[in-house]
């Protein structure tokens, strides 16, 4: 709750997002009453979270692979080349605006409702 009062919904307001929609895994602290409540009260659209669902994470249909994609068969001789290397790639996506998952969700989110949770491609 600490999260959705005190980053979140500012953050809701200063970007002025009028409809956000929310997308929550079924853990606990997500499906707890205060939460449903705040984002009642907010007028905040939930979208129901198929279970195992692992097709609805942005950053696994689209994130994960475009990060790991420019380092394949790369061999790195400590972790902090590694470190050097992957913060590029995330830096230079996210200058090119290239992580488009999370605009994509709404609409991969009916896709795996209509297949009743079950993988899509």
């Amino acid at each position: 709750m600490d999260f959705l009062d005190r980053v979140l919904h500012p953050q809701v307001i200063k970007r002025r997002i009028h409809n956000p929609l929310i997308l929550q895994d079924n853990a606990g602290p997500h499906r707890h009453h205060d939460v449903k409540s705040f984002f009642t009260r907010h007028r905040w659209v939930v979208m129901e979270h198929p279970p195992y669902s692992p097709d609805l994470s942005p950053p696994d249909f689209d994130g994960f692979s475009r990060i790991k994609r420019p380092n394949k068969g790369t061999r790195f001789n400590n972790f902090g080349q590694l470190k050097s290397s992957y913060e590029c790639v995330i830096n230079e996506l996210n200058k090119k605006n290239e992580f488009t998952g999370i605009d994509d969700l709404p609409e991969r989110w009916e896709s795996v409702v209509q297949a009743l949770g079950d993988y899509i491609e």
